[in-house]
């Protein structure tokens, strides 16, 4: 247990211009009535120099068609690049410890001949430390309720079997924990 390779690996491939394998960041700025105002850095690597595209769709937990998607033209030097955008989302639903609705981007990079899409998952929700009202989660005071757990699953070992993970996690809120 705990020796060798136990959770999944990976090797990239790519074309001459790529996303950032660990995805796009999508963050939320600030939260007006119903109305989130949100930002995105995204992260791509090039080995050409020249004018491409971006698009970034906005998926709802669990539905194909996107429920806002963006276009942005970019211009790519050689090495790191990043690009940062803001958008709005109209009628957004918040993430929450009880109800944490998830959302999904997928980042598509057109460049050159090269195409490459990433996918990433987030909540929409105002996250502040307080030093007098504590941990506010949309403007909600929090009491964090953790504990410290191994990574392995006991008898059948340290390898991440996800749905070994999913019971873990949901034993662990049944017990009242959120953290």
């Amino acid at each position: 247990t705990g020796s060798g390779l136990y959770r999944n690996t990976f090797l990239c491939l790519s074309d001459e211009a790529y996303l950032d394998p660990y995805g796009p960041f999508i963050y939320t700025k600030s939260i007006k009535d119903k109305t989130a105002y949100m930002g995105a850095e995204i992260r791509y690597h090039s080995n050409i120099r020249g004018e491409g595209e971006l698009l970034i769709e906005i998926f709802e937990d669990g539905r194909k068609h996107p429920t806002l998607a963006l276009k942005r033209y970019v211009y790519a030097t050689q090495g790191e690049n990043l690009f940062s955008t803001h958008f709005q989302m109209e009628n957004a639903y918040l993430w929450s410890v009880d109800k944490p609705y998830i959302y999904r981007a997928r980042v598509t990079l057109t460049l050159g001949k090269s195409k490459d899409t990433e996918d990433t998952v987030f909540g929409i929700r105002t996250v502040v430390a307080d030093s007098k009202r504590g941990l506010l989660i949309n403007g909600e005071s929090v009491k964090l309720l953790g504990g410290c757990i191994h990574h392995d699953h006991g008898i059948i070992g340290a390898t991440a079997y996800a749905d070994a993970e999913y019971r873990r996690i949901a034993t662990l809120k049944e017990a009242g924990y959120n953290a």
